[in-house]
């Protein structure tokens, strides 16, 4: 964080420049929003003024987009099983992003016996990635599907994604699964014996549904081919293309199961877009949140207020834990002292929900609310609860306290006339 601090006098009535902010703009490698804050504060008085900017830096042309894409937290160990025509380029693109990986193709079958070896599994992979296979169901026999759904019921990842030989498939190429154990596995229902593909798609309307995930692009340039299929009750879509599922969680025993339908990239250039969606999906089959990690991936062409609301989860505490204030003069006071934790806090409101009050519900004046805290911030927030006219009794009621990026602190409020 960056600070500088001036004194000045400015007259009555008066306005003037008094100081310029000395700030160099940090050199960043993904774009990146800055909040700015200007507060003014009278010397030996309780007048204060407060305004906020907020301020997007872009990387230089120089840093290619797919240079722009955070890396993953960690090291993930992944086993890929797929026919080259397919899993070459999504090999090379997990490579590039520091994956562990070792991979089964058609010129490996001879590997696929390792596959009934759950224990085995489990000790050298954290994910399994299925991508398109043809004819998967003639070398994949009962036992080796077998061995793949004890390890991800042991707490393994599996991952499958789309194409001409994913799900069940297209005719002649088709991956057949709806003959193998593996749908068990899925949060998606497969179509059985059944052609379903839908290719040559022109929309681009691909829409996210749960925090913490991003589009990372697809939205820009549509999704032309992928697998229809139906996401199981008990799953979490994460994304729909049109009205169908395209990116769906779920869960096989202790192991966290995806499905992507879309189909992925057979040519080998690196994208922005593919790098930083197969970064949330290794996140999301072992365990994480992607928490907006990739948000600003396409932040060139995002306006700034939108990435500002893909922030991650902000922990902020609110203190008292319970209010109980007596109305003098028709006027109930407490002030609430929040405390904001490591990451930067958007847009934290106040509310009160009433369960037991007046007909006519009390006026409740907040001497400041819809603000942003910095990491490590406290604020104090005055509060007044006007009571109507004649007030007796009790008024009850909880205190809500919730951000764009902040989960609900609910804090019971009671307030009585005062004796």
């Amino acid at each position: 964080m960056y600070a500088q601090a001036v004194k000045a006098t400015v007259g009555a009535d008066r306005s003037q420049t008094v100081d310029v902010l000395n700030w160099d703009l940090p050199k960043v490698t993904t774009t990146t929003v800055y909040a700015l804050r200007a507060t003014v504060q009278q010397q030996n008085g309780g007048l204060r003024a407060e305004s906020q900017i907020y301020l997007k830096v872009l990387p230089p042309e120089s840093v290619a987009p797919v240079d722009q894409v955070p890396p993953l937290p960690k090291k993930y160990r992944v086993l890929l099983i797929a026919t080259q025509k397919y899993g070459d380029a999504l090999a090379a693109e997990l490579r590039a992003m520091g994956v562990e990986l070792d991979v089964i193709d058609q010129d490996h079958l001879d590997r696929f016996g390792e596959l009934r070896d759950a224990g085995q599994l489990r000790r050298k992979y954290d994910v399994i990635w299925l991508g398109s296979f043809e004819a998967l169901w003639k070398v994949l026999d009962d036992d080796m599907a077998e061995g793949i759904a004890q390890a991800v019921k042991d707490g393994v990842g599996f991952i499958h994604t789309g194409g001409e030989s994913s799900f069940h498939g297209g005719e002649g190429i088709a991956a057949c699964l709806d003959m193998t154990k593996l749908p068990e596995l899925l949060p998606v229902k497969i179509r059985s014996e059944a052609y379903d593909l839908s290719l040559l798609n022109q929309s681009k309307d691909v829409r996210v549904f749960t925090k913490g995930w991003t589009d990372s692009g697809l939205k820009w340039i549509g999704i032309e081919n992928y697998n229809e299929v139906e996401a199981k009750p008990d799953s979490d879509i994460i994304m729909k293309f049109e009205d169908w599922p395209l990116l769906v969680t779920g869960h096989y025993g202790k192991g966290r199961t995806l499905a992507f339908m879309g189909f992925t990239p057979r040519d080998k250039t690196a994208e922005a877009t593919w790098r930083a969606l197969y970064a949330q999906m290794l996140m999301a089959a072992t365990g994480e949140n992607p928490e907006y990690r990739y948000a600003a991936v396409m932040g060139r062409e995002t306006p700034v207020f939108q990435l500002l609301k893909e922030q991650p989860e902000a922990g902020v505490q609110a203190l008292p834990a319970a209010i109980d204030a007596a109305a003098k003069d028709g006027t109930a006071r407490f002030k609430l002292d929040i405390t904001n934790g490591g990451r930067f806090a958007r847009l934290l409101r106040l509310r009160i929900a009433w369960t037991n009050a007046p007909a006519q519900e009390p006026v409740v004046l907040y001497g400041e609310n819809y603000f942003d805290l910095f990491p490590g911030e406290k604020k104090q927030v005055p509060v007044d609860v006007v009571m109507p006219e004649g007030f007796t009794g009790s008024a009850n009621g909880t205190l809500i306290l919730e951000g764009e990026n902040v989960p609900e602190s609910r804090i019971p409020v009671s307030f009585t006339a005062a004796q």
